[in-house]
């Protein structure tokens, strides 16, 4: 027979001891598993209470009531098993009713023997907010007490408290799992990332910048950036070397480590830069790439056959100073400001040529043009044209034509868009063309040769 009683909810239930009991649950659970809560909860309730034994069960859609952690003599099963049908339909009307609810029973519905007295079992429900998280079965026998509503209340009460330290328990585990898959995600990314507030103290560091400091990441949060990089910045960095003025955007390339030259991708996290504000940098070591195009770039300066760039229109882009020394000028500043169509091939006729020749082929071999030096004298030279298509080919990122084309950007230290929309590239070398390739970094034709004087 079971009986449930209505709860008062007068504060007569509440007495210093029920209290101290409350207390304890809250104070031992902070920090503990949704298992290591359910343990205390069979351990301190029994005590309190005195229940002989003590279980906690969770309902789940396929298997049911199914018990969870056990204290005393596992009258209703071991962890894992299932409650019988007549203890799970006790626990579903305790939770309809929101109440505890106490049920005398005979020692014949146990898995172990109770002897002849009998036992008042009580079914605990644990609902939060109208949501079910589980319930609690207590054996108390008939020589601890009578069964009266202060009684009832307080069962009652602890139910609706526990459900709310397991509601904590569980969002607490939701975040911190959530937290653990981030880290193991930054973690992963091969890049370094470092995260700092707006007081320039690390809030978060990816293993691979760590590991390159020599430094377990959990002894470099709350350091200052500035401390931990060894950096000072410029003039007006303020706590972090690696902000700038813009909040966002690209930097670089910076040197924080002897053999590594970065390059400082900037997010602000906050709509302001008050105290929760983080910024996120994450640097791209761009050493062998910056090595790459120094060496593309003596090769060009340094080679004797002329070597230009341009777009479709014939604006120059950029041009060697073999190129320059050729047609008369004082500098490649002078000459990259000169169109190729307008003011260096001067035949009309010549100019048709060469556009339709590049219109039928991407490639032109001892194509004969006349050039028109500064002071206005001919120039009979020999072209070598490679038109480069816009096309997207990561097999050849390490074209030369990439390493032109990013030499022209790092020129000023800084990450820019290409130069101009439809850029053609021209480049050359005495015994013929040099293969190019397209280059991803410049979504747009171009045109790659190099012309050669005919007469030495």
């Amino acid at each position: 027979m079971c009986a449930a009683y209505r709860t008062s909810g007068t504060v007569e239930s509440v007495n210093p001891a029920f209290e101290a009991l409350l207390v304890h649950l809250a104070v031992e659970s902070h920090g503990l598993s949704q298992s290591g809560i359910l343990r205390l909860f069979c351990g301190a309730a029994g005590k309190y209470f005195g229940a002989s034994d003590a279980c906690c069960a969770s309902f789940f859609s396929r298997e049911g009531w199914i018990i969870v952690e056990t204290e005393g003599r596992q009258l209703w099963g071991c962890q894992g098993d299932s409650l019988s049908a007549a203890t799970a339909e006790r626990l579903d009307l305790a939770i309809r009713t929101g109440k505890a609810m106490f049920c005398e029973t005979g020692a014949n519905e146990f898995l172990c023997p109770q002897g002849d007295s009998e036992h008042s079992e009580v079914a605990v429900p644990f609902v939060s907010h109208g949501k079910s998280l589980g319930a609690a079965l207590l054996l108390r026998s008939e020589a601890t007490g009578r069964t009266d509503q202060l009684l009832v209340d307080q069962l009652t009460l602890l139910g609706t408290f526990f459900a709310v330290l397991l509601d904590h328990a569980h969002l607490f585990e939701q975040v911190y799992s959530s937290r653990q898959r981030w880290v193991r995600v930054i973690d992963a990314i091969p890049v370094p990332i470092i995260v700092h507030n707006a007081m320039g103290n690390i809030v978060r560091i990816n293993r691979p910048l760590a590991d390159r400091l020599g430094v377990h990441p959990s002894k470099l949060i709350g350091r200052p950036i500035r401390e931990v990089l060894g950096m000072n910045g410029g003039e007006g960095a303020g706590f972090c070397p690696l902000c700038s003025d813009k909040q966002e955007g690209i930097e670089g390339p910076v040197e924080i480590f002897a053999d590594c030259s970065y390059l400082v991708s900037t997010t602000k996290m906050g709509t302001d830069l008050g105290e929760d504000a983080q910024m996120i940098h994450v640097l791209v070591n761009v050493r062998e790439q910056l090595e790459a195009e120094r060496r593309y770039r003596e090769l060009f300066d340094s080679i004797q056959e002329g070597a230009f760039f341009c777009n479709p229109d014939g604006h120059m882009v950029e041009a060697n100073p073999a190129l320059a020394r050729m047609l008369g000028y004082l500098s490649q500043e002078q000459l990259v400001e000169k169109n190729l169509f307008e003011d260096l091939v001067p035949h009309k006729s010549q100019r048709g040529r060469l556009v339709q020749g590049l219109s039928d082929t991407d490639s032109l071999r001892n194509h004969e043009a006349t050039l028109q030096r500064k002071d206005g004298s001919l120039l009979e030279a020999l072209l070598h044209v490679t038109a480069v298509r816009a096309r997207f080919q990561p097999e050849h990122l390490e074209s030369y034509a990439k390493y032109y084309s990013r030499s022209g950007c790092v020129r000023s230290n800084r990450l820019c868009e290409p130069p101009c929309n439809g850029d053609w590239v021209f480049v050359g070398s005495p015994s013929g063309p040099s293969a190019l390739t397209a280059d991803p970094y410049f979504a747009s034709p171009r045109v790659s040769g190099g012309l050669t004087n005919r007469f030495g």
